[in-house]
């Protein structure tokens, strides 16, 4: 398997090629510049890579056409290329449609923008690539499509009709005795990507007419007398074998399941009955998964309100405490400049002189208070020849009165 970085050179290199050839030629480019199909090779590589396995439930399997064509919702321009080609009728497989649309949008020039618009849907494109891919690659993917939009100003001719289920078309339409006819030549190893591509097997004789019968038919409208040419084969019907396989499929789709319906196969004529009952059980299975996804998409809606309610609180709470701590952080640059302001020699100086002022006049009043304590007890003891003063008569007068009550 050719790796990222041998995928993302070719493309670049590619491109480069293609530019210019477009400057020398003055012209579109068609299918008989070699170039164009290997870059087309090139880009269904890297739609490949990494891609997991999708299977209808009939088997088909689904390629990069259903992740392009499911992908086409909000892009006019790409919705109107699918629209055209899912309409083809000489188109039968999904690879052939896949092709087509690549071819579609080098004619619209739009192919960087079909792609960008597939890869913004990252869930989508998660489902449909594993880990490593290209595509889930930021780094690879920007690679891409600046290289795919190179070709913004690069014109192309290539024929809508071209047969592309089976290989890539070499090189379009040439003249053979004043007659246009269409070559359906694998396309050489050589060219700009012959270190990357291998170059694609031609489909065998049988292939190619039966191919040829069936389309031939549904351009006639025989969609029923198609099918029958395509189902006769030399290919023998085993009933064996087809019951061991509805029953892998039988056990597959009940795994999970407490009870195992009874599995019979007796004749061909229980093969519609019993696919039915595997549908039945698909289709309400899928009813469940789908009902448990809706409920677990509105139970991570919720989550997530929830952590936002909590980042929000949280991130007003951050608010709250930062206000704090500023107030704070000003109310102790205040006390510390007040305090600086104290410590001045100055102010030390000052608030001395201050207290010895107020200790003098404490002193002062001790000694008032010492004079006066001496003449109350003269007074009550009749030491004194002055008259009793009235405040004293009075507090005598109103101490007799208690004792009295008392």
């Amino acid at each position: 398997m050719e790796s990222p970085e041998d995928f993302l050179t070719s493309v670049e290199s590619g491109v480069a090629r293609l530019k210019v050839l477009h400057s020398e030629q003055k012209k579109p480019l068609n299918d008989n510049v070699i170039e164009v199909t290997n870059l087309c090779e090139v880009v269904e590589g890297v739609l490949r890579h990494q891609q997991k396995e999708h299977v209808s439930f009939w088997g088909d399997r689904r390629d990069y056409w259903h992740y392009l064509g499911s992908n086409s919702g909000g892009m006019k321009q790409l919705d109107d290329i699918v629209k055209k080609v899912q309409s083809s009728t000489h188109l039968m497989t999904a690879l052939g449609k896949g092709r087509a649309l690549i071819r579609a949008c080098l004619n619209q020039q739009c192919l960087a923008e079909c792609m960008q618009h597939a890869l913004n849907d990252k869930k989508r494109t998660r489902e449909w690539y594993n880990f490593g891919a290209m595509l889930l690659n930021s780094k690879f993917s920007s690679r891409l499509l600046l290289a795919l939009y190179d070709l913004s100003d690069v014109q192309f001719d290539l024929h809508d009709e071209t047969d592309l289920d089976e290989y890539w078309p070499s090189f379009q339409r040439k003249q053979f005795g004043g007659s246009l006819a269409t070559s359906r030549q694998p396309p050489s190893s050589a060219g700009t990507f012959s270190n990357v591509l291998r170059p694609t097997k031609q489909a065998s004789p049988d292939q190619q007419t039966r191919s040829k019968v069936i389309r031939r038919k549904l351009e006639h409208g025989q969609e029923e007398q198609a099918s029958e040419v395509y189902v006769k084969s030399d290919v023998t019907f085993d009933i064996q074998k087809v019951e061991e396989i509805l029953l892998e499929i039988w056990n597959t789709v009940w795994e999970d399941e407490t009870a195992i319906p009874e599995f019979s196969l007796p004749d061909i004529t229980h093969i519609p009955m019993t696919l039915n009952l595997l549908k039945n059980h698909v289709i309400q299975m899928t009813r469940k998964h789908k009902e448990k996804f809706k409920s677990l998409e509105i139970k991570v809606a919720d989550l997530e309100l929830q952590v936002e309610d909590t980042l929000n609180t949280s991130e007003g709470s951050e608010r709250d405490l930062l206000a704090q701590l500023h107030e704070s952080q000003s109310h102790v640059k205040l006390l510390d400049n007040k305090l600086t302001q104290s410590m001045n020699p100055e102010n030390v100086h000052q608030l001395e002189q201050e207290i010895t002022v107020c200790h003098s006049k404490i002193e002062e009043l001790e000694n008032r208070n010492f004079e006066l304590e001496e003449k109350v007890l003269a007074y009550e003891e009749g030491r004194s020849s002055s008259p009793t003063p009235r405040w004293l008569q009075d507090e005598r007068r109103d101490r007799e009165a208690l004792e009295v009550n008392i």
